[in-house]
């Protein structure tokens, strides 16, 4: 084809050149600045929770939803709550744990504290049918389920024939 400005093919030619070196030394110079080690034991639930309590935000709200407010330290409390509740009940690492909850603060407690606890949670839509959460609840070898009391009925659908890796049920 024909350049419609003459020199445009070799001008960005140049500078597809110029940004390749650019981002190589650019790569270079942030992994000579920044260490990119990870830490042998790393738990998302004490970085993304347990941090805001130690860094002095314990009383400043982490969670507003409609009238309720929750702070980080009471959000930290009821995530420790959850996971050690999870551990009593016989559940171990890495097993995972369903979550069929709405957007509200037991969410968050449900998710970070099956994380503390060292399981897997597997959040699930809330706008699904039963058969749906059957397929995901077998898929996933859940061991529990923490779920919402409103979707509580799209659960009692399934046959727990259906879901026999499934221990326990938390109704929240």
């Amino acid at each position: 084809g024909q350049d419609f400005i003459p020199g445009q093919r070799e001008r960005v030619a140049r500078g597809a050149r110029r940004r390749r070196v650019l981002a190589r030394i650019s790569l270079q110079n942030l992994a000579a600045l920044v260490d990119l080690s990870l830490p042998e034991y790393f738990n998302a639930a004490t970085h993304f929770v347990d941090r805001n309590v130690d860094d002095g935000r314990g009383d400043s709200i982490a969670i507003e939803c409609g009238d309720e407010r929750v702070s980080y330290r009471q959000v930290a409390e009821r995530v420790n709550r959850c996971g050690s509740a999870l551990r009593a009940l016989g559940l171990e690492p890495e097993q995972r744990v369903a979550l069929i909850l709405h957007d509200t603060p037991a969410f968050a407690y449900a998710f970070f504290g099956a994380i503390k606890a060292g399981l897997v949670p597997v959040p699930l839509n809330t706008l699904w049918r039963a058969q749906d959460y059957a397929h995901a609840l077998d898929d996933s070898g859940a061991r529990a389920l923490i779920i919402s009391e409103a979707l509580l009925t799209h659960f009692q659908a399934i046959d727990r024939v259906d879901l026999p890796r499934l221990r326990h049920v938390i109704v929240v």
